[in-house]
């Protein structure tokens, strides 16, 4: 099935599930943070350009979508896809779990969503779209959380999401840019830095590369010279030759 990614409104009670009560990202917890509606996760679907979706009924209150883009990257014969597979359960009644009873009727019937496998650029694209009228919301994907707020910098939300890898790198590229993929590149080895300075291992980055130690070789090399990831593995690469 892959990772699962779950979109949970973003309240008090959220706040200290996930994060301790702490406030993530300057995002303070709000008490009018929900779920959407089955109808504005369709229309957010929507407002997604070059998307193409697709609807299955599985249970009578249960959905999928399955969301696909095409984008060309650098050149006409380099065609990205970016895709995920949208759920959603339409809750029309909220049940006592021990009494069995109904507690409330929301005429509304908001809709609990989470994803299964995909991009979680576009994964990350949908759920900001949803905020805009569902409020902030929390995205909780691979045990890493980022909340989300349409009014938020993408560069923010996705240097705070702690899922660094070259494929997500890369499909950052793709949809925001090399400014913004290079901007999170190094706000990721900034983060890998060790937070103690005396305690550090001094070694220079070209020291540690010689010695083994690669990831802390890459951090080092990106922040000292304020390069990506890529750019720091590339320059220690060439000390072998």
């Amino acid at each position: 099935m892959g990772v699962l990614y779950c979109v949970h409104p973003y309240d008090s009670e959220c706040a200290e599930a996930f994060l301790g009560g702490a406030v993530k990202g300057a995002v303070a917890p709000r008490s009018d943070a929900r779920s959407p509606t089955p109808e504005e996760v369709h229309a957010a679907l929507a407002a997604l350009p070059h998307a193409t979706c697709h609807v299955a009924s599985r249970a009578h209150n249960d959905f999928d979508v399955e969301v696909e883009i095409e984008l060309e990257a650098n050149a006409p014969s380099n065609i990205c896809r970016f895709s995920t597979l949208l759920h959603y359960r339409v809750v029309r009644d909220v049940i006592n779990p021990f009494t069995k009873e109904v507690v409330d009727r929301n005429p509304r019937h908001p809709a609990r969503v989470h994803f299964e496998k995909g991009s979680p650029i576009l994964v990350l694209a949908i759920t900001r779209l949803l905020s805009e009228n569902c409020g902030p919301l929390l995205l909780d994907g691979d045990g890493e959380q980022v909340v989300v707020e349409a009014g938020r910098a993408v560069r923010d939300m996705l240097a705070e999401w702690s899922l660094a890898s070259e494929s997500f790198a890369h499909d950052v590229e793709v949809l925001f840019g090399a400014e913004v993929k290079e901007a999170l590149e190094r706000a990721w080895a900034t983060r890998r830095m060790p937070l103690d300075a005396h305690a550090a291992d001094e070694r220079s980055p070209e020291q540690l590369w010689r010695a083994g130690v690669y990831d802390e070789a890459i951090s080092r090399y990106a922040v000292l010279h304020g390069v990506g990831i890529a750019d720091a593995m590339n320059a220690l690469r060439a000390l072998r030759k």
